[in-house]
């Protein structure tokens, strides 16, 4: 619940710096054009949700030493590993589509941010629902990697190829909105909202 709308909210930000910072429709003149912008920020949100991930095993590993819990062996120690960071991977596509939307349509990245709270905190109440919890993006990245699939109930209602189709579409649906943005839309009308104050000495 809390990954989704961290990573939606440093993605976002990162978007809206090059509003804010009004740089935004000079590298649209260079031309690049807004749906390479957004989509290598979107990337770049890949690459930090392993990060994330990494450092997320990391600090559970440390804690599970100073905890002077055993029974950590080879095969646990790197299925940890694999599990926690691709975990976050599936998270992040799960939600990518609420930052390519908001960032398309021009709205403060923060509606996603908000968005992904909700979406997040919703997942608490599909969990129990054997067809919703494969197909719904946010729990679907756990169905994949097994996440508790040692515990029966959760195993019985694994169901991973759905979750990768699932995500799949997901997927999908973010790349067509990418390619869909209008490299002035977006950047014109978040422009209009931002009031940039003059520097002290122009």
């Amino acid at each position: 619940m809390i990954f989704p709308m961290t990573i939606t909210l440093i993605i976002g930000y990162i978007i809206n710096r090059e509003i804010r910072d009004d740089t935004l429709k000079n590298l649209i003149t260079v031309p690049v054009k807004y749906s390479k912008i957004l989509g290598s920020k979107l990337l770049l949100g890949c690459i930090l949700s392993l990060i994330y991930g990494a450092f997320s095993w990391f600090f559970t590993l440390i804690a599970y030493k100073l905890l002077g819990l055993g029974g950590l062996t080879v095969k646990l120690f790197f299925k940890s590993f694999f599990q926690i960071t691709v975990f976050n991977l599936l998270l992040y596509i799960g939600i990518s589509p609420l930052i390519a939307v908001t960032a398309k349509s021009g709205l403060n990245h923060l509606m996603s941010v908000i968005l992904a709270f909700v979406f997040g905190y919703a997942a608490m109440f599909i969990s129990g629902n054997k067809l919703l919890v494969n197909i719904y993006p946010i729990t679907a990245g756990g169905m994949i990697i097994g996440f508790r699939n040692h515990v029966p109930a959760v195993k019985e209602m694994a169901n991973p190829v759905l979750a990768a189709v699932s995500l799949t579409i997901t997927l999908l649906i973010t790349i067509l909105i990418v390619q869909s943005a209008n490299e002035y839309k977006s950047a014109k009308k978040n422009e209009a909202k931002v009031k940039l104050r003059p520097k002290k000495g122009w």
